[in-house]
């Protein structure tokens, strides 16, 4: 076992909230609708293609975090840790750019 962060705290993060996060992105892609609420009592209601979008997002960034925390503990993946986080966060960021500039067209 590799890393040198206390074992439990690897596993909550690295699987029980990615697992909470994945549960999360696969039921605003099941359900087809997300409404995001702001700060100051605004809300941002996402639809069709933008909420899937938005899912897939939030499963990137689900496995960016999996692999962040999980993958370095074990020896068999440790060595691909950087890769396919990188991996992820390139779809993560990608998605979410997207996203973002989809909402922000909309605006002008």
């Amino acid at each position: 076992m590799r890393g040198s962060n206390d074992a439990a705290v690897n596993w909550f993060v690295g699987v029980v909230v990615s697992l909470a996060l994945a549960a999360y992105g696969l039921w605003v892609l099941a359900s087809g609708r997300v409404i995001v609420r702001g700060r100051y009592g605004g809300a941002l209601s996402l639809t069709g293609f933008d909420a899937m979008l938005y899912g897939i997002c939030v499963l990137a960034l689900a496995v960016t975090i999996h692999v962040f925390s999980a993958w370095p503990r074990i020896d068999r993946l440790a060595d691909y840790t950087g890769p396919a986080a990188g991996t992820a966060l390139v779809v993560f960021v990608g998605l979410l750019a997207a996203l973002l500039a989809r909402q922000f067209l909309n605006f002008i």
